[in-house]
């Protein structure tokens, strides 16, 4: 498959994987457990998965360059960012907020000049926010909290930067092992995090320590790894459009898996963030594509 086609495509990948990860997130919090267990999980169960990888393939661990720290604590602010957003503002609309990391991510190449935004991207990231807000019927009315709505958007700039790094400074590091880093840096701070609050994170059911185990390996290693794949091959102001087909997907996962209602705005929402990805690949230079 031909290299833009193939970042289009690990995009959408990821997208999928981290609707699935929304999903199970939502259920593991409305019994009760504290996100920052979550996040807790999430890093440890990456750090013993990937440090057992490269132990079995005799892979040494270390620090090449400075970014990666740097990438990671980006990471991990959006990370803890958006699960607080998301028990706070609810799932939809925290991922909403995250992915507003599209237009961040627009205004910092714009203003810095390192990047020019053709309107047609311009045009990409408007259908992409506005289909998301449909999707999530965002203007029929709920509730907003001021601290969820921050948190959310605290996400989307940091996961605005973390692309951005990935993608100027780390396109050609290791991603295993940078993602190895940032659970190794993550898994101190939500554990200082949680000891300032009295969270213990192993005070908890048998069955939910086996969704979390589930959950750390699905939201810390795959989607992470696809959605770098596409930015070392479109760049992180496409990659970041390519990804609000999360909201879209998980829609759709639960009108198919879960029996949810499926109606004429949200459908529409979905045409409108599909028509932004396609609209961002049909722009595409057929030099690109070797």
């Amino acid at each position: 498959m031909k290299k833009v086609s193939s970042g289009y495509m690990y995009g959408l990948g990821s997208a999928l994987v981290f609707s699935s990860v929304s999903i199970l997130g939502k259920v593991i919090m409305t019994r009760g457990v504290d996100p920052g267990i979550v996040v807790f999980w999430q890093y440890l169960v990456v750090l013993i998965a990937l440090g057992t990888y490269f132990y079995l393939k005799k892979t040494p661990i270390g620090i090449k360059t400075p970014y990666t720290l740097l990438v990671g604590l980006f990471s991990i602010a959006a990370n803890i960012s958006f699960y607080f957003a998301m028990d706070l503002a609810g799932a939809g609309l925290a991922t909403l907020l995250l992915y507003s990391s599209s237009v961040f991510t627009a205004l910092f190449f714009f203003l810095s000049g390192i990047r020019r935004i053709p309107p047609s991207g311009w045009l990409a990231i408007f259908l992409a926010m506005v289909g998301s807000a449909l999707t999530l019927e965002i203007f029929a009315g709920f509730s907003i909290h001021p601290l969820g709505v921050f948190l959310g958007l605290f996400a989307g700039l940091a996961y605005c930067f973390y692309g951005v790094v990935l993608d100027l400074k780390l396109a050609k590091e290791n991603f295993l092992m940078i993602n190895f880093f940032i659970a190794f840096q993550g898994l101190i701070i939500i554990s200082i995090f949680n000891f300032t609050r009295d969270i213990q994170p192993w005070s908890i059911l048998p069955q939910e320590i086996l969704a979390l185990l589930f959950l750390g390996l699905m939201a810390g290693i795959l989607p992470n790894y696809l959605s770098f794949s596409s930015i070392r091959l479109i760049g992180t102001e496409k990659t970041s459009v390519v990804m609000s087909m999360e909201l879209p997907s998980t829609v759709l996962l639960a009108f198919f898996l879960l029996n949810e209602k499926l109606n004429f705005i949200q459908a529409l929402g979905i045409l409108l963030v599909l028509a932004s990805v396609l609209l961002l690949r049909s722009q595409e230079e057929p030099a690109k594509e070797s």
